[in-house]
């Protein structure tokens, strides 16, 4: 039981194509089921759930008190909705026994237009700083059906707390959104994270809360996926995990990067990878970014003709130019754009690297003023325009970037 409740962790995530979701919950009770319904009709329908899994999993990774998702059994559910109509917002309900949820929603644009909210790291359940954050960038871009983040979503994945904070709190922007995000290395924390070493090697707490498309590589089906929304292509890679630093399953990962690249370029205008470790701005923050994934994804991503990849790790903000072979691009046709969001709670770091490389644009210190920051994205004719904006909503930054020819 969360809150009172035994219906908790309710969240909208996206399924393989624009009118496609995953709609997820956790249940006290094995009966719990969907009342869903078009805003505009009067009557909900009653759906079961599409799987409905019984957690029981005490002493699973040799957690202990402090790991608290690991300690209370539950039902982890998700109902899979698919062909949904264009232009239309659906509501929906949890219910079991004499319980209901509040009431979420969700909106299915058309294959045309794209909005879209992006964040990184937003652990720290201390506060409520990610939230409002969300939530006025919500305000600002209203028509956005979709939110993203690059991962470190909670600070220790194995503290149930940290998930209530994030997606059961009052304030809570997950209510009306869809909402994707690739894994960080906090994906993998439970009790051990002061010495340094992951309690799991899987994201388990995120995969049993979060249902994502299941199109990935073996080793990370669910945190490395993909899908399309009005010609763009989001691939979520999982870069939180030590085995994508190097092995055979950091290969593996590669490998069904380049094949899903060439089996959908005839499907998409832009490509966006949303990727925890940021490969233009962590080197003295993470040795193994410089040393590992750096050398390796920069050369993927430029093959592949990248757009834009948003990151974070850091907790540092930074963008660059577009970039090809690691040096500015001369040719508006080749080379990617890399935004690192810094941070979207309450977790900061003091400047101690530099971006005084000719890589970089030179914008106003964001770092220096300590604000946490989020992104607005939309699709306009054939460009990208990201604005970045404090949670305060003053615009900070803002970049086009145009469609490649």
């Amino acid at each position: 039981m969360i809150n009172n409740k035994t219906i908790y962790h309710i969240v909208t995530t996206s399924g393989e194509n624009y009118n496609s979701v995953y709609l997820n919950w956790h249940s006290d009770k094995n009966n719990s089921y969907v009342l869903l319904k078009e805003a505009d009709d009067s009557n909900f329908k009653k759906m079961k759930p599409t799987s409905a899994i019984y957690w029981d999993t005490k002493n699973t990774f040799n957690a202990n008190s402090e790991d608290s998702f690991y300690i209370n059994t539950r039902y982890v559910c998700y109902l899979h909705l698919t062909d949904l109509s264009d232009n239309t917002i659906y509501e929906y309900k949890i219910v079991n026994d004499d319980e209901e949820s509040d009431t979420y929603s969700f909106k299915i644009t058309s294959d045309t237009s794209l909005k879209f909210l992006a964040f990184s790291d937003l652990q720290n359940p201390g506060n409520l700083v990610t939230h409002n954050l969300m939530n006025k960038l919500s305000e600002l871009c209203p028509d956005a059906n979709l939110m993203v983040c690059s991962g470190d979503l909670t600070g220790t994945a194995a503290n149930e707390s940290e998930w209530t904070w994030l997606l059961d709190n009052s304030i809570n922007p997950f209510k009306d959104k869809i909402f994707s995000s690739s894994v960080g290395d906090h994906e993998y924390w439970g009790k051990d994270v002061g010495r340094g070493i992951p309690m799991m090697n899987i994201p388990d707490t995120y995969n049993h809360i979060f249902r994502n498309p299941q199109n990935g590589p073996i080793n990370y089906l669910n945190s490395s996926y993909y899908f399309i929304k009005s010609r763009v292509l989001f691939i979520f890679l999982n870069m939180g995990d030590s085995n994508t630093i190097k092995g055979p399953i950091f290969e593996e990962q590669i490998l069904w990067f380049n094949d899903t690249i060439n089996a959908l370029k005839e499907q998409y205008d832009f490509l966006i990878i949303l990727a925890h470790k940021s490969l233009y701005g962590s080197t003295l923050i993470d040795p193994g970014v410089a040393k590992y994934i750096k050398p390796v994804w920069t050369k993927v991503f430029d093959n592949a003709n990248v757009d834009l990849v948003i990151s974070g790790h850091d907790h540092l903000y930074s963008r660059t130019k577009q970039l090809y072979q690691d040096q500015v691009s001369n040719n508006s046709n080749k080379g990617c754009f890399y935004l690192d969001l810094g941070s979207s709670g309450n977790k900061r770091r003091n400047l101690d690297g530099t971006t005084d490389d000719n890589l970089h644009e030179c914008i106003i210190d964001i770092n220096g003023l300590n604000i946490a920051v989020g992104a607005t994205c939309e699709v306009e004719n054939d460009s990208l325009i990201v604005k970045i904006y404090d949670q305060e909503g003053i615009l900070r930054d803002h970049f086009r970037i145009n469609k490649k020819f």
